[in-house]
């Protein structure tokens, strides 16, 4: 236990680089957290007020229980969801892994050491979507005090079950991979396949809860009150009706027993995870940083064909790409998070085939200005959000590491190799797009009109959030790390990107339903207004970024 406590500090001591931090760095990364906070306290008091506004309705059934079980159940889910690809990464991918195998540690104490690295994480997660809800129904239930322990309790383990079941799923299934010569191949196929089998289980439990509640049983629910609607959540993720129940009853024995319930699945869940990490880790770990490597022989012909002359952005642009692909931490954050989102957006057809009739609705849309317009603002909001999300260019210095430096002795303009890393990021966003095209006009015959219009609009979006989001980076570049997990998880200007994609999108969307009446004029404007911001962002790339290019120092 005493190397378990010792590995845990060291680890979030070098996840934070507080060895090399700077006073200077440290008040800039203290104006930096202060002004994210600022920019999100408009998205926290909107969903704070629906949170409000439900619990006041729920509440006149005696349901109210439901805002707890459902925040339990989707926190849990989303965390699952977003430590598939942690855990894979701090556990299989991060370098550390070649320095502590050596060690005389158990595999247990590894395991759980950078399990509960990912978990601390994962409580800024709990802090922007759980939190809220606990604090405002419990203020507006005025409950005892033994509630707001119970909810300091439950904020602290809630999301040790989907980290766990992640990191369960992980080492099944590296422990598998990590044979033969293409490790890294087997690696990326073996993160893929992690996805697909939890949108899959996804899909088989919303299936299960469907089918196993017909419409009469809920309305009946519904009538009887005394919040029976919790009991439903436990078929959205195991355990959430213990720990919901244990909030809704927190004044009653009931509470405290479904606490203890909770707490007792939660021990049985670490105690498994640490069993099977004992005999499954090491087999996916060892040999992490091992590569294949193809020798031939080439004569004058073969040589002339492999060194062709190519343009330098096309060169630097296919260098990025191969280097995105290539590298597992790098393909399953910025490529493969990227594909989750149009997949997660068809789950609900896939679970209620009967959607797609309520859907068919689209096939007869007429193509008018209206239409039309509509179809320009949703792909500009799209096109944001996507350019932002994939942290391609907003990590593009970062990923530099160290190596940064032979960047700026290459013959190559720096403009060039900023917009290489651009363009990079606007091509894998564009791919997202077509993916969601793809689906809707396969699915509920989408017109082609709309299909073309989106592609084209939604570029400019993607466009947008690309060039802020390596400006953010050559801003506020982290180059100081020992592996990729924390130049991508780790590394801040993706979410800060995000954030303004966010601001910028909500700014269009409430335009245009406040100010619908005046469609055709904010749609064209918008489109005109990110055009024009295009425009100036690469101005700007094209000077102050390549001042900053050249001010980066190690």
């Amino acid at each position: 236990m005493n190397n378990y406590i010792v590995l845990t500090k060291v680890l979030l001591k070098n996840g934070s680089n507080s060895a090399s931090m700077k006073k200077n760095s440290n008040i800039k990364k203290a104006a930096l957290w202060i002004i994210i906070l600022l920019a999100l306290l408009p998205t926290i008091k909107l969903f704070s007020l629906f949170i409000s506004s439900a619990y006041d309705y729920l509440y006149k059934i005696g349901q109210q229980g439901l805002i707890l079980s459902l925040g339990i159940s989707f926190t849990s889910v989303f965390i699952f969801f977003f430590a598939i690809f942690y855990s894979i990464n701090v556990l299989y991918f991060s370098k550390d892994i070649d320095l502590l195998l050596p060690l005389p540690l158990k595999p247990w104490e590894i395991l759980l050491s950078k399990f509960t690295v990912i978990l601390i994480y994962e409580y800024l997660t709990e802090i922007f979507i759980l939190l809220p809800i606990l604090l405002i129904y419990g203020y507006k239930g005025s409950y005892n005090p033994l509630y707001f322990i119970y909810s300091a309790v439950l904020f602290l383990i809630v999301p040790i079950i989907p980290i766990a079941a992640a990191s369960i799923l992980n080492m099944v299934i590296m422990s598998f991979t990590n044979i033969g010569k293409h490790r890294d191949i087997l690696k990326i196929l073996g993160g893929i396949f992690a996805m697909l089998f939890a949108i899959g289980l996804n899909i088989v439990l919303q299936k299960m809860t469907v089918s196993s509640q017909n419409y009469e049983n809920i309305f009946k629910m519904i009538n009887e009150g005394n919040n029976s609607l919790v009991s439903l959540s436990n078929k959205f993720f195991p355990g959430s009706t213990l720990s919901a129940s244990s909030l809704v009853y927190s004044s009653s024995f009931k509470g405290f027993e479904n606490l203890i319930l909770f707490i007792v699945l939660n021990i049985l869940v670490i105690s498994l995870f640490s069993v099977l990490g004992q005999y499954l880790y090491f087999k996916g770990a060892q040999g992490g940083s091992e590569i294949s490597a193809k020798r031939r022989e080439l004569d004058y012909s073969k040589l002339n064909k492999t060194s062709s002359k190519n343009s330098k952005f096309k060169a630097l642009l296919l260098q990025e790409m191969k280097s995105i692909f290539r590298t597992p931490v790098y393909f399953m954050n910025c490529i493969l998070a990227n594909i989750i989102i149009p997949i997660v957006l068809f789950i609900p057809f896939l679970v209620q085939p009967d959607s797609f009739h309520k859907l068919n609705v689209l096939v007869n849309i007429k193509v008018t200005s209206t239409t039309t317009m509509i179809c320009i603002v949703v792909s500009l909001a799209a096109g944001l959000i996507l350019g932002a999300s994939n942290s391609i260019t907003s990590t593009a210095i970062s990923r530099e590491g160290e190596n940064i430096f032979v960047k700026k002795y290459l013959p190559v303009s720096y403009s060039t190799q900023i917009m290489a890393k651009v363009i990079s990021g606007v091509l894998v966003g564009i791919a997202s797009i077509f993916l969601v095209l793809i689906g809707l006009t396969l699915l509920v015959k989408l017109p082609i009109y709309f299909s073309v219009i989106s592609l084209l609009v939604s570029f400019i979006g993607i466009l947008l959030t690309s060039m802020t989001g390596i400006l953010i980076d050559l801003k506020f570049p982290k180059l100081h790390w020992d592996n990729e997990v924390k130049a991508v998880k780790q590394n801040f200007n993706t979410f800060i990107n995000t954030i303004i994609s966010f601001i910028v999108t909500g700014i269009l969307i409430f335009s245009m339903i406040n100010f619908y009446s005046y469609l055709n004029e904010v749609a064209v404007l918008g489109l005109f207004v990110i055009i024009a911001a295009n425009f100036i962002l690469y101005k700007v790339i094209c000077s102050k970024g390549i001042s900053m290019f050249k001010n980066i120092e190690m």
